[in-house]
């Protein structure tokens, strides 16, 4: 069974999506190509991007969640950021990856036996990886990503500069629909704030913004939004729609297109 599909969005890029909406992108320089996330962890990716480059790959992980980090033990060389160490031993633990996935499929109405979900949970096991810093320029050959720490829906978060095709390359931080920053590792409204506001200082260097998750690509104007949402939620915490989740608990403001989950605790 084939769990992926592939769009190619310039000659050398591609973006692969699992059978869960998790979008990952394939980027080839001259010299050897980066995968930015990998996904749940379904099998097949590592054949689905031999199938596109013949370039080492080394994987570049936006942040340390389960539907980001669940293909890495295919690849061998992996870098993140350190602040999402702990994040990445949870979402790696196979009884945590179990339930979540098992939430998963119900939401995306996946067939999946339970034979295969144990496959599935025990699939995306912790497999060590290289630490990356703000600003680190990773060289493909002819083809150089920077890399923006972007504090929010986890705090090691990070977007993807492809600098020569003005590409950014978001994750979880710009998405269509919304953020969650109500999750126990979420770093505060007021870090997302400074994050997308860092973003929006260099909006001049991409053209488009390639999510993690939802429609795709984005309009800069998503920064705006995101600033703007922030903002409100900062002068009126306690004014935003409770909401009560499988993921927790917390209060939900939007703008916009977007919104914002939040807790009133961590601003």
């Amino acid at each position: 069974m084939n769990f992926y599909n592939v769009m190619q969005i310039d000659e050398h890029t591609w973006r692969i999506e699992d059978c869960f909406k998790c979008h990952m992108y394939l980027l080839e320089g001259d010299d050897k190509a980066a995968l930015i996330d990998t996904g749940i962890g379904v099998p097949g990716l590592r054949e689905c991007v031999d199938n596109l480059t013949k370039k080492p790959v080394i994987v570049i992980n936006s942040h340390g969640h389960l539907d980001h980090v669940g293909g890495n033990c295919q690849f061998e060389s992996r870098y993140m950021m350190e602040e999402d160490q702990y994040v990445l031993e949870e979402h790696t633990n196979v009884e945590f990856r179990k339930e979540m996935i098992r939430g998963f499929l119900q939401e995306f109405n996946l067939p999946f036996k339970e034979n295969e979900l144990n496959e599935l949970a025990c699939a995306g096991q912790m497999v060590p990886y290289f630490p990356l810093k703000n600003g680190q320029i990773i060289s493909l050959g002819k083809r150089t990503l920077e890399i923006i720490t972007t504090s929010g829906h986890t705090k090691g978060s990070i977007c993807i500069l492809d600098q020569e095709r003005k590409n950014l390359f978001s994750g979880d931080t710009v998405c269509d629909q919304g953020i969650l920053l109500f999750l126990p590792h979420s770093a505060s409204v007021s870090n997302f704030l400074q994050s997308i506001q860092l973003l929006k200082e260099r909006k001049n260097s991409f053209e488009r913004i390639w999510p993690g998750h939802h429609k795709f690509p984005l309009d800069s104007d998503y920064l705006e939004e995101y600033e703007e949402c922030a903002k409100q939620i900062l002068e009126m915490p306690q004014a935003g729609e409770n909401i009560s989740t499988n993921l927790g608990n917390g209060k939900m403001w939007f703008n916009g297109r977007i919104s914002i989950a939040y807790r009133p605790e961590n601003l």
